[in-house]
């Protein structure tokens, strides 16, 4: 682990460590997410993203002994003719990308990172910033560095103050569901968080991702080896430390729907969903999310956040929105060839998946 010197906006900039996947403490990094952030930069998510092959940079904030910042990148080459760059989705199947900040503390520890970046020769400029919280501190205190946004997502969350939708015929189709999978047999649901449940709920949940469609494309997370293995190292490491859990929706016994949760602190993450295909007139995932946001809404959870875009079916079941971003970030004030071909490259693909979309909509 290196320290970097840093300069940071008016406030005393925090001292900035640099290292790899293991370079901060499970204590130090609970004592930051205890009121909530980013539940895909867990330490064993990190653990678990390093040994498949990821190759992780993490920056630590620091004021004395206190962490107030902490961000987990990885170095990556987006194209083979391509420089290598700073993803700040630290691995495949992490779905946000903003750092985790104490209050109050964005304006010295984000221009502190880049600073840090910055001062490290072997590192990228060029960062990479897919599904950034909009609507945090974050993004505003990288305002001063040169970045281009190629896309902004609006995306489901439900809170205390915007949660289930209240009424609509959504909430009625899922109830008059509900009801009847009732009629079949015995329905319950059943929270898995023990290490021990959430390894053999997670065994049920890739057999059933397996059995729907992604199954058939080789999209689910079985159809690659390594990518199931991952699956079981972060959520086994995510389970010791309190940090998942896995809900199914049963009847007499049968898992009909899975959800894969993951927390940081009253901040719940809905990772992966599957169901039982042959029960799809029921909508059992959709009645699945609409009972377990009521149950942790009003346990100690504040903030659900979907992970999907707004036109899927957490859309009709959440009120609240986030905005998040997409956007190409330099490293430095006067951005070098590195970020140039990133920029580039980022607006093309964009573009081009527009085009592919519009094809798609025409036919």
């Amino acid at each position: 682990m290196s320290a970097v010197p840093s300069l940071a906006g008016s406030d005393p900039a925090p001292r900035v460590t640099l290292g790899d996947a293991h370079a901060v403490s499970l204590p130090a990094w609970q004592a930051l997410a205890s009121a909530g952030g980013n539940g895909f930069m867990h330490p064993a998510a990190l653990a678990a993203a390093a040994k498949a092959g990821a190759d992780i940079v993490t920056l630590c904030a620091w004021r004395g002994e206190a962490l107030v910042g902490f961000w987990a990148l990885r170095r990556r080459r987006p194209q083979p003719l391509l420089p290598v760059q700073l993803e700040a989705l630290p691995y495949d199947y992490a779905f946000l990308s903003t750092p985790l900040l104490a209050q109050g503390e964005a304006a010295a520890v984000m221009p502190a990172f880049l600073a840090a970046i910055a001062a490290t020769p072997d590192l990228p400029k060029a960062l990479w910033l897919k599904d950034f919280d909009a609507d945090g501190p974050g993004l505003a205190a990288l305002a001063a560095l040169p970045q281009i946004s190629t896309r902004r997502l609006s995306r489901p969350v439900a809170t205390r103050e915007q949660g289930i939708k209240p009424s609509g015929s959504t909430r009625k189709k899922l109830r008059q569901h509900f009801n009847r999978l009732a009629a079949l047999g015995s329905v319950d649901i059943v929270d898995h968080r023990a290490p021990e449940a959430i390894g053999a709920a997670l065994d049920r949940f890739l057999v059933l991702e397996a059995a729907s469609w992604k199954g058939g494309k080789g999209t689910a997370l079985s159809s690659k080896p390594a990518d199931a293995g991952f699956a079981r190292r972060m959520f086994t490491g995510l389970a010791e430390t309190g940090a998942a859990s896995i809900i199914e929706l049963r009847l007499d016994g049968a898992v009909l729907a899975s959800q894969v949760l993951l927390y940081c602190g009253p901040h719940a993450f809905t990772w992966k969903i599957a169901f039982d295909g042959a029960f799809a007139k029921y909508s059992p995932g959709s009645v699945l999310v609409d009972r377990l946001t009521e149950t942790l809404l009003a346990g100690d959870i504040t903030l659900i956040d979907s992970c999907a875009l707004d036109s899927g079916f957490m859309g009709q079941l959440f009120s609240g929105r986030k905005t998040t971003v997409d956007l190409v970030l330099s490293a430095t004030p006067r951005p070098g060839l590195s970020y140039r071909l990133a920029a580039a490259y980022q607006q093309a693909y964009h573009q081009l998946r527009q085009w592919r979309d519009q094809l798609r909509a025409r036919r």
